[in-house]
């Protein structure tokens, strides 16, 4: 299957769209850092046949212990690909509690002409959801979805579902919503939603039904574009609404709009034109919904636009100190932002093929009328990815010490055997050092 130029660019902002839409509410965390940081690389043997990997790094939810690492590896089979997951939490420096999982199967397509992707979401302390996403068919625009609720401590499966953009199955769910602890499934037919046209049905992470069916208008929300994305206005508890992002790449447009909890009154909070947009992060804290970009053509400039279930919140441009590889965005409550940015130079390295070493970065507040703090600018970092800042993954989060905590996670290649090497650091910051006045 070949691909054009926009669709795979479609195809890389659905997956690092979705990738983050699960895992940027999902950093409050409780943790006590013992120390400024944390840093772990270790390496998984390449095997043949090994077509998608992905990894995503997690904080630990309002609990005092670590941090966790979760990834799944899957071979491709005749019919279907075959998963290995792994979770990893540490409760200091050099120890580790670990769980694997194996062979989870995830059914192809009707052709083998597939990409798959992965993304795997951490609940509680042993559940994960994988999410497998495929894009098929002879022009590359169809996709489909499976969600596999895993309980990493028996390795069996408590929820499976199964989404199809143009799927005829009117029983099968066109929307599955991830909360801190609970699942939201949106169906469109009568023989699920008690004879009603449309409905949403909530399950627990034991895969058990919360409450009563709700009616639920999907028209504005069911997954029906490799393009769109909808997000909880607030992860640790259904029934704000939804924000959704919208993005039309043939015509350069973004958009941003709210709907309810029952799916009604589609309001477009912003539309706008987005330049050639190199990197960006996203942020859903606190009901807010912030995004942060860098166009290609500007090295040390990043745009953030932060939003309101209402309106635009805050719209500013920010010059950076040095070339921005990477970024990362936090909301904060009441308002205002976090941003962090980092900077990666290119270093010769026999072990690792097109090694760039990240040993900087900035981290700075911003009120929520837009007025800057004091950048913090932090030289000690020792953290490296391969080819593109595409495989890396940074996240803020903020904790019961008062700190903003920055993960970074990575994977990497080692040039003599095709190995995979992983590596997860974590960098936390006082919140009093980033509320100095400029």
């Amino acid at each position: 299957m070949e691909l054009n130029t926009n669709q795979t660019m479609q195809h890389l902002f659905y997956f690092t769209l979705f990738t983050l839409i699960y895992t940027c509410s999902a950093f409050n965390d409780g943790q006590q850092s013992v120390t400024r940081s944390f840093s772990k690389n270790y390496t998984i043997p390449s095997e043949t046949g090994v077509t998608a990997s992905n990894l995503l790094l997690s904080a630990l939810d309002n609990e005092t212990v670590n941090d966790a690492f979760h990834y799944a590896i899957c071979k491709q089979l005749d019919s279907e690909f075959a998963c290995n997951i792994t979770l990893e939490t540490w409760p200091f420096a050099h120890g580790t509690f670990r769980s694997d999982c194996a062979d989870f199967k995830i059914n192809l397509p009707e052709n083998n002409n597939s990409a798959l992707y992965l993304t795997t979401i951490r609940s509680g302390s042993n559940k994960i959801l994988l999410n497998a996403f495929t894009f098929f068919g002879e022009d590359g625009n169809r996709l489909k979805y499976e969600f596999t609720l895993i309980d990493m401590s028996k390795c069996t499966s408590i929820q499976h579902f199964i989404m199809d953009t143009k799927m005829v199955d009117s029983e099968s769910p066109k929307l599955v919503n991830v909360h801190k602890n609970a699942l939201e499934v949106g169906y469109a037919n009568e023989k699920q939603c008690d004879g009603k046209p449309s409905c949403k049905i909530t399950y627990d992470y034991e895969g058990k039904k919360i409450g009563e069916t709700e009616p639920f208008n999907l028209k504005h929300l069911q997954f029906d574009s490799s393009s769109k994305a909808v997000l909880p206005v607030n992860y640790q508890k259904p029934g704000k609404g939804y924000y959704i992002i919208e993005r039309d790449f043939a015509h350069s447009l973004y958009a941003v709009s709210y709907v309810d909890s029952s799916g009604e009154g589609k309001r477009q909070i912003s539309n706008w034109s987005p330049d050639n947009i190199q990197y960006a992060a996203i942020s859903c804290a606190h009901e807010l919904y912030t995004h942060c970009h860098k166009n290609e053509n500007e090295d040390r400039t990043v745009h953030c636009a932060q939003y309101d279930t209402v309106k635009l919140r805050m719209n500013i441009t920010i010059e950076t100190l040095n070339t921005v590889v990477w970024l990362a965005v936090r909301d904060l409550s009441g308002g205002g932002f976090v941003l962090a940015t980092g900077s990666c130079t290119s270093t010769d390295e026999d072990i690792i093929e097109d090694l760039y070493s990240c040993k900087e970065f900035r981290i700075q507040r911003f009120s929520e009328d837009g007025q800057r703090y004091k950048a913090l600018d932090i030289d000690e970092l020792e953290f490296s990815i391969q080819h593109t800042p595409r495989q890396l993954q940074v996240m803020i989060s903020e904790n019961d010490n008062d700190e903003f905590c920055i993960f970074l996670a990575s994977r990497n290649r080692l040039k003599d055997n095709n190995n995979g090497y992983y590596s997860f650091n974590k960098w936390c910051v006082p919140r009093k050092y980033t509320s100095v006045r400029d």
